[in-house]
């Protein structure tokens, strides 16, 4: 699971399902569980590693298809639904597998795993950086292996 800064809402993997859990305030429970939009939940593959940023309006997560790839989804403001996810460019998603996804609190860093050829061996940790949270990851910076 992962929760945003305020740890008002919660988004995780249940099967084949990425679910979103929200409260009022951290003294409650959360709210029953469910599934995050369709857009999201009926793409090919399955998904899993999701990550929320910390101002809940940013959404990422892996989707195992032939080539495991990190998606992107976004809300205007968290009383909105999330929209349609759209796969993020390279350097972030690459001819080999990314899984593991992970958000900075601010949502300008993106760290994944990958398994891209001519690395350390095995899967190396890659962090991703942008300007805004409205551009797209550009620099890459391998951590080495996991």
């Amino acid at each position: 699971p992962s929760l945003t800064d305020d740890e008002k809402t919660m988004v995780y993997c249940s099967g084949n399902r990425l679910m979103i859990a929200e409260r009022s305030n951290i003294d409650e429970p959360f709210s029953k569980p469910t599934p995050l939009p369709d857009a999201i939940n009926r793409m090919p593959g399955k998904r899993e590693s999701s990550c929320i940023s910390g101002d809940g309006l940013q959404l990422v997560f892996v989707v195992r298809q032939q080539n495991d790839d990190v998606w992107l989804s976004r809300r205007v403001a968290r009383t909105d639904p999330f929209g349609a996810p759209e796969r993020l460019l390279p350097p972030v998603n690459s001819a080999a597998s990314e899984t593991i996804s992970i958000f900075s609190p601010d949502g300008l860093t993106l760290c994944v795993t990958s398994n891209r050829p001519g690395k350390f061996a095995g899967s190396d940790g890659f962090l991703f950086r942008r300007s805004s949270t409205t551009a797209n990851f550009a620099e890459e910076e391998n951590l080495g292996r996991n």
